[in-house]
This record gives C-alpha cells, structure tokens and sequence, in this order.
C-alpha cells in the first residue's frame, strides 16, 4: 500500500507540473488549486475554490495544442458562451473562460461523486436503474442539443454520479471542431476517445447531435452486456472497426430484443438511421418492459476494460436467480408463503455474485415446473418449495434447481412452529450460496423478532388489499409490530403508510399520526428511503406537493428499488404527466413488488386519458378473459366505459357474474346507467358525505371527479361544472383528466372550466417542475 499511495502522488505531482500549477496556488489571482482532480485527452482538472465568490468550482486547464492559435481561442470562447446556455440539472454548468501564464482555462461546475468509469462494475447493470441512467443521461443532451451544444466526448468518464443522486454529463463543447474538418482540431489531432466515437467522427466528416447519440449506444450497449460493441487490438483498431463491420450482436449477449432494436438504431453507421434526437432514445427506453432478462448471463463472461481499449480479462461471472412463489396449501397461510418468499429475495439479492430477479417478474411462473419457468426467466437457477400447516407446525420444503441440467442442486425440509418460520429463510439463503459457490450472505443480519416480522408481513398484506377494511387491520398489526421494535425505521414507515391510507378512507386523527410515525422514522433512519417514502406520501396527502416529490426523489435517491415511492410518483404523474415518467414508475413498482398489481388499472388510465384506447381495449379484453375479483379493476372498467357511453359493452358487462353478485354495487351501478342512460340520476351522491369530516383533500377532490362524471355522463353540465369546481377547491391536480377525459367535453368551452382549468395547469406546472428540480 506504501508503494502504491507514493506512485499515486508522484504521478499527481507530475500531472501538476506539466500543467503548469502548483497545488494551494492561485490561477489568475482568484482561483485557489485545492486538489487534482484528474488529467485526460483534453487537459487537466482541478478542485479548486473562487475566492471572489467563495464557493467551490472545477477548473480545466486545456491541451496546449488545442488552444495554440487566436483563431482557436475564440472557438473555445464561443463554446463556452453556448455552454452558459445550459442549465440543466443533469449538465455540469460551465461559468467562464480565463488565462494564466499562458495557459487558458475553463471553469465548471464541481459535481461532488465519481464518474460512472469508477462506480461501474463488470457485471451488465439491472434494467430499471439502465433505464433511470438513460434517462438523466438523454434529458441532458436534449437540453444540450437543444442550445446548440453538441459533445463530442460523451463517455463514462464525463459522466458523474452525483452523491445527491443527479447524473451529471461535464465537459460539453471543449473539443470544438475546426471550420473545414470539424472532427479534428487545427493541429490534426483526432477529437475524443476512439472507443465511443460515431463512424463519420472517426473519418473527420462533419458531426451534428447524432453522434452523441451513438456515443450514447456505446454506453448503453457496455452497461447492458458489460461488453464494448466493438472489440480491437488497439483504440484506433476499435475506433475502424466500426467502418467496416456491424456491432456484435446484443441478443447473442443475453439482451431482450426491445432494447437490442435501440442499440441497433442508435449504433446505425449511417446518422440517418438513428433516432432523430435524445427524446426519441428516452422515449424508447422509458417503453422497455422492466420483466425481460438484460444480460448475457448464461453466455460468454464480462471483460475488465481501459478507457478505450477492451482487454480480454475473465472475471468471476455472476449467477442469476429466480424464487418461484411457494405453493400453500392453505389460504391461511398465503401471507407466510409470500413473505418467505420475499425476504429469501431480499437476501439472496445482497450475497455477492448472485443476481436475483424482481418479484414482480417471477410471479407469473407460479404453478410451473421449476425447470421451465427457470428457462422462460432466463436464469441460472431456480429456487422452488411449498409451504403447509400440520397441527401447530409449520413444514416447509425447499428446493434449489439448475435450469440448464434439471439437476436438484440442494433440497431440504424444515419443520418449525409458526413463530420460527420465517428463520428458515436465512437457511435457504445460505444453503442456495453455497450451491452457486458464492459468498453466502447471513452473517451479518441482526436477528429480528420473529413476531415482528410476522406483523410486518400480515400487515403488508392488509396495507396492499386497498381497502378501508385493510388500511384498518394494516394500522393494527404495524402498532403492535411497533410497540415490539420501536426502534425500527421501517415499521415506523410502514406503519406511516398505513396510517396514510387510513386518511384517504376517512380515518379520524390519521394525518396526524400518520405525520409523527413518518418523522419517527426519519430520526431513526436519516438515511433511509423508506423514511423519505413515508413523509413524502404524508405530504401529498396533507397536500404539500412539492415537498411531496422531493422526498420521493429522495427516496429513490438513497434507493432506487424502492416500490412506495415508484408507486406515488408514478400516480403523481398520471395526473400531471408527462405519460411517459407514469408508465415508467407505475411499472416499475409492479415489478419489484407484486403487491402493487393493482397498479396496473392506473397505468390503464393513463393510456384511456392519452387517447391510447386501441392499447387500452386489448388490456381489458385480456383482463376479462378471467374472472375479476378486485374492486380496483371493476371500478376502473366501469369509469373507461362511462368515459366512451359505449352502451353495447356496459350491457354485455352486466351479464358477466361478478356484476350480477353484487359484490361490486358502484361499478354495477355506473355500468348500468352507461347501458340505459337515465338523466337527473346522481348515481354517486351517496358518496358526497364518505368520512367527510375525517377524510383528506384527495378523498374529496376524488369523489367530486366521480359526481363530474356521473353528472356530465347524463347530461346535466351544470351539475357536473358544479362538482370539478368543488374538486379544484379541494386541491386537484388531475390535468391530465380535466384534458383527456371525453365526458367533460360539453363543458370544456364553459368559462367557468376554462377558468378552473388554467389553474389546475398551474399546480401540475409546479408539480413536474418539483420532477426536475436539483434535490438539497
């Protein structure tokens, strides 16, 4: 280590030296050079602080061959006038041009993280955080693009991971090209790293915003397979490959086919062929489903790379694996088999080596032989077992299958009283390692009470049920659950949901405790997304939006699989939009947690309210090829109709033997009007006074868009005007029904909607913008 720490200073002094700075000096009388940052192909990089401003900033000296003539100074001046140009959150600013001793600098944005060339690893990224990356990443070079600003560099190196969760692209507009031969600097040197560059960057041919879009798929296509799309002996071998050759092939790699068709585009050699600009790569990324395996798993290993130059380094490949939920012989015990399964999830998801899938993508596979479902997962092995009651014991069978072989790997049975049962989990984890030759994780797992883990999980599947009835029972079993561990944070959160819940039923003293559960989680846990979760849920049902969204960007800042918070933002912007960030947080919180099924009928009204019917028909006729049994989807359906009076399915609807039981009187009684209008009918006025006095802003506003629909569905506009006034008093945010929702379009002239309406648009302006805004 002694050897090591004295090579890394010299080679920091050095780096110091040729730029001609000395660290604790002063560039240009202001600039004070606090730390070496790092030194590239365009120049040295600098942590430095600006004592006129007394605030940090990071200083670029530049290559002496870039800026070795007037005619290239004022280049670089007029790059950094178009990069002052962006100020979007995910682009470092750029702040000013300077001189010293000769040497020109720039000065940025000091972005306190690491770059992704550090932080990644040689394994392929999961698809949910490619997609969260991408995202940032094409936000950036929109706002870029859209100024005028082209990168030319766009590489793991220039992009930053922020601690406060941003993804941050730096060194926009630096290696500007000349007049004639706009890929090489006057000097002849080649601009950018051969690695990530577009054909006609390599052959010096003039480049537009599409090459960073290719640079963009080099980047995608590595972080998805963990392999360079092009491989060669030395960078500029690489760089020519791509002239003369296609890419490998992402399926061969593992690479579902949507996202392998988006790496095709956006590495086409010929521009023309990519997509058109960064929105249309966000677009198409934010459309991949989250359930389909990402990466070569079962084919060839991940290679270790330079900067630009790939080298065939083997390292230790990762297994994948799959939990198959447990199959219960009695309804009883539903909860325990489906919290086994998911804490054997959550452990085996933190042993090093193994890479387990969402529950979310698993649940279709239960009742299928473990082999095949292990085939169709596209894992390495498939953890499978039952679970059934005898007498006071508990007996579980569990299972461990190579997909490949079909050969049982381990298998073990465990009978334990009920208050144990969960204890077999660490077992299982252990003993599915050891199989995979893996660390086994476990060791450093506090024990938790048994009890309180039973709570949690019964609790849980109350909270999920939505229903008054549920939120009730899931507030009963977290107090007791928290009166057994005060200390935990994540019962204090849950328990916080639950009381949230609670509130929107009409729970008197909810929101209350709903808020001091919330802050008891916050002090225990700081750092913890489940607590940022709880509040920011307690904030937007206490109508604090903006503080709302912060904590659920906080959230998912401290961690990214967070189911709760997905699944607020995602209802979030199914009301404020954009549709696009609703799909994808809705859906992502289905996938890492099943519990959110119900989801699934929001994600519908957003496709219904974005003039998507064609979609939205196709995902109806499916769901009622099966009995439906859940209020959610009955009264969602009910609503789709209503919205289109499409009198011909309300009356085939009836017929069906869920309506007919009356288990759904709501949905039976809008479906009904929908197939035999009668005008002057409320058929939801019972509904004005629900837990009035105890209820939260959303609970009223919500039911006066159902008394909007139901009035505006028989004819009666003033009433229906009437009742969007009482919604936007409340509080509504739901532009995206007051645009999209076809009954209101008798009223949508009226002065008295367009006035509503204008405000409404001001709320969800202030809504999404709380999206995009820089997190404290």
């Amino acid at each position: 280590m002694a050897d090591s720490s004295r090579d890394e200073t010299l080679l920091a002094d050095s780096l110091t030296r040729a730029a001609g700075l000395e660290l604790s000096s002063k560039v240009a009388g202001r600039f004070e050079i606090l730390a070496l940052i790092g030194a590239g192909g365009m120049g040295t990089v600098y942590k430095a602080r600006d004592a006129e401003l007394d605030e940090i900033v990071a200083l670029k000296v530049l290559r002496r061959e870039l800026v070795g003539s007037p005619a290239m100074v004022e280049r670089f001046r007029q790059e950094v006038r178009l990069a002052r140009r962006v100020t979007h959150r995910n682009v470092a600013r750029a702040f000013d041009i300077g001189e010293h001793e000769g040497e020109r600098f720039l000065t940025m944005e000091f972005v306190d993280g690491r770059s992704l060339a550090d932080a990644r690893d040689d394994r392929p990224m999961a698809l949910a955080r490619l997609v969260e990356l991408g995202a940032a990443l094409t936000a950036g070079l929109g706002a870029a693009h859209d100024a005028g600003v082209i990168h030319r560099d766009l590489k793991p190196d220039n992009i930053l991971l922020a601690r406060d969760g941003r993804v941050v692209i730096t060194d926009f507009g630096i290696a500007r090209a000349t007049e004639g031969n706009p890929a090489r600097t006057q000097g002849g040197v080649l601009v950018g790293t051969p690695a990530y560059m577009a054909p006609e960057q390599v052959e010096g041919r003039e480049i537009d915003a599409r090459a960073d879009l290719f640079a963009l798929g080099v980047i995608l296509f590595e972080l998805s397979t963990g392999r360079l799309p092009w491989g060669g002996d030395t960078p500029m071998a690489a760089a020519a490959a791509r002239l003369v050759s296609p890419p490998r092939d992402a399926r061969a790699l593992g690479v579902g086919e949507s996202l392998a068709l988006l790496l095709d585009r956006c590495l086409a050699r010929d521009p023309s062929q990519r997509p058109a600009s960064a929105a249309e790569v966000a677009s198409a990324l934010r459309a991949l489903p989250l359930d389909v395996p990402l990466a070569a798993e079962r084919h060839e290993p991940a290679v270790a790379r330079t900067q630009a130059t790939p080298i065939a380094k083997p390292v230790a490949r990762s297994k994948s694996v799959a939990v198959l939920p447990l199959r219960c012989a009695a309804g009883d015990d539903a909860y325990l088999a489906e919290g086994l399964a998911e804490d054997l999830v959550d452990l085996l998801s933190t042993t090093p080596g193994l890479r387990v899938k969402p529950r979310g993508a698993v649940s279709g596979s239960a009742g299928h032989d473990a082999r095949a479902a292990g085939a169709s997962l596209g894992v390495d092995v498939v953890v499978e077992g039952s679970l059934r009651r005898s007498g006071e014991t508990l007996r579980v069978n569990v299972r461990v299958i190579d997909t490949a072989s079909g050969f049982q790997l381990w298998a073990k049975r465990f009978d334990r009283p009920a208050s144990e049962i969960l204890q077999v989990s660490d077992e299982v984890a252990q003993a599915t390692a050891a199989a995979l030759t893996v660390e086994a994780p476990g060791a450093e797992r506090a024990p938790a009470d048994p009890r309180v883990l039973d709570l949690k999980l019964r609790a849980r599947h109350e909270y999920q049920r939505f229903s008054a009835a549920g939120a009730g029972r899931a507030v009963e079993l977290y107090t007791e659950a928290s009166a057994l561990a005060p200390d935990d944070a994540t019962v204090a959160a849950a328990l916080a949901l639950a009381h949230v819940r609670m509130w929107f039923f009409g729970g008197e003293g909810s929101g209350q405790r709903a808020g001091e559960a919330a802050e008891r989680a916050l002090a225990l846990a700081p750092e913890s997304g489940d607590s940022y979760a709880a509040r920011g849920a307690v904030r937007f049902q206490g109508r604090d939006f903006v503080g709302a969204v912060r904590d659920l960007r906080k959230a998912l800042a401290l961690s990214p699989a967070n189911p709760d918070a997905h699944d607020l933002l995602g209802r979030i912007a199914a009301e404020t939009g954009p549709e696009a960030d609703a799909s994808f947080h809705l859906h992502t919180a289905i996938t890492l947690d099943p519990g959110f099924a119900l989801e699934e009928w929001t994600a519908l009204r957003v496709l219904a309210l974005s003039g998507k019917w064609r979609e939205a028909d196709r995902f109806i006729d499916e769901r009622l090829s099966k009995p439906l049994t859940s209020s959610v989807a009955w009264n969602t359906i009910a609503r789709l109709v209503s919205w289109r009076r499409d009198a011909e399915l309300a009356a085939r609807l009836l017929t069906r033997e869920e309506l007919r039981s009356g288990e759904f009187p709501t949905a039976q009684l809008v479906i009904g009007l929908t197939a035999r209008p009668e005008p002057g009918v409320d058929p939801l006025g019972a509904l004005t006074g629900f837990g009035a006095s105890h209820t939260s802003w959303r609970t009223r506003s919500f039911l006066a868009q159902l008394r909007a629909e139901a009035a505006a569905g028989t004819g009666d506009l003033a009433r229906a005007l009437d009742a969007v006034d009482a919604a936007v008093a409340e509080g509504l945010i739901d532009l995206c029904w007051l645009d999209g929702c076809p009954l209101l379009d008798g009223c949508r002239q009226h002065p008295r909607f367009v006035a509503q309406r204008a405000t409404v648009a001001e709320r969800a302006a202030v809504v999404r913008d709380a999206m995009l805004a820089p997190l404290d």
